[in-house]
């Protein structure tokens, strides 16, 4: 008999020796659509090949080109940002009142962000997750409003940045005060118009509201609290409203004949024209204590924050008072 035929061995697994890489794991995209792409109709493979243009974008970002492309675009925000500092220091108040309007639109351009993430947290997300779905992501900033709100960042001077009992301390309150008071205009210009022109209030003060809402949901709150500290920045504009309507009409009031000798007569304006920056000085400053304090109370129950109930509401009261006085000038004239 001849030999049969031997078996061939079967090849054994090799051990990994000292040096080799270990294993490989292979993963696959995932292919379950998200919420809004649900809401597009789109299926499993549009949304795989959703995520392979993704991967093709995120190799294009990270090319030469794409990187040399953004250390030029870094370099010219590099000397912009040296630009305002700069400004800051040459010319204080002026960076300041640009800070104060940069600051004023980045909020208003940033108020339908704050809507529509508010409007997904109180209606779509609930019912997303009923059928347990993925919610909606924070709705991002507005495009532009990040620039407008580093460049209020950038133009206003440090010395506006420091709390008042630390520039009262280094003998810089004035230059505090006055710088504030710069970054302040803008604002204080609405009020203004609003206070001579009252037909006017039903579009400027819930306008002042959008920009404090767009201004603290670029801060990191959360929309509700945004929302919330944008009512409170409105209802405390009426208190001094209120007061500015009733001081003009008490001044107008009075008898334009003169009673008594001159020098009575410019007594008795003299004293309502105090009279009328003074009232409008303290309702402001009222009204500018209240929202703070309102603010203040958001932050601690609504985005769950660690601050006092009264923090900051010095400074705003000074402040308050500070452009109140400015406010009450157009009643004064008219004493």
């Amino acid at each position: 008999m001849g030999e049969g035929r031997k078996a061939v061995p079967l090849p054994q697994p090799t051990k990994p020796g000292p040096g080799s890489r270990p294993p490989q794991t292979v993963t696959f995209p995932d292919a379950r659509p998200t919420v809004p792409e649900i809401a597009e109709g789109i299926g499993e493979r549009q949304a795989v090949a959703r995520r392979e243009a993704g991967l093709q974008t995120s190799l294009q970002e990270t090319g030469p080109e794409a990187m040399s492309d953004r250390a030029y675009r870094a370099s010219g925000a590099m000397a912009t940002e040296a630009a305002r500092k700069q400004l800051a220091k040459d010319a204080p108040h002026l960076a300041a009142f640009t800070s104060g309007i940069a600051g004023g639109v980045g909020g208003l351009v940033n108020a339908p962000a704050v809507a529509a993430d508010y409007l997904n947290q109180l209606t779509v997300n609930p019912v997303a997750r009923v059928f347990g779905a993925e919610g909606f992501a924070r709705v991002p900033n507005m495009p532009g409003a990040d620039y407008f709100a580093k460049a209020a960042e950038q133009y206003l001077p440090d010395q506006a940045k420091q709390g008042m009992s630390n520039a009262w301390e280094d003998g810089k309150f004035i230059p505090w005060l006055t710088m504030n008071m710069a970054a302040q205009a803008p604002q204080m210009a609405q009020q203004v118009v609003a206070a001579m022109v009252p037909p006017l209030r039903a579009v400027i003060l819930p306008s002042m509201g959008a920009q404090s809402a767009g201004t603290s949901y670029q801060q990191g709150d959360s929309s509700a609290a945004s929302i919330s500290k944008g009512i409170i920045e409105a209802g405390s504009e009426m208190l001094p409203m209120g007061v500015f309507d009733k001081v003009k009409d008490a001044i107008l009031a009075l008898p334009r004949a003169a009673r008594g000798t001159a020098v009575a007569e410019g007594m008795k304006r003299l004293t309502a024209a105090g009279a009328a920056v003074t009232a409008s000085a303290l309702a402001e400053a009222i009204g500018e204590s209240a929202s703070a304090v309102g603010q203040n109370l958001v932050d601690i129950g609504v985005s769950g924050k660690k601050k006092g109930v009264l923090e900051g509401v010095d400074d705003a009261m000074v402040l308050g008072f500070a452009m109140g006085g400015t406010m009450g000038m157009p009643n004064a004239s008219t004493a």
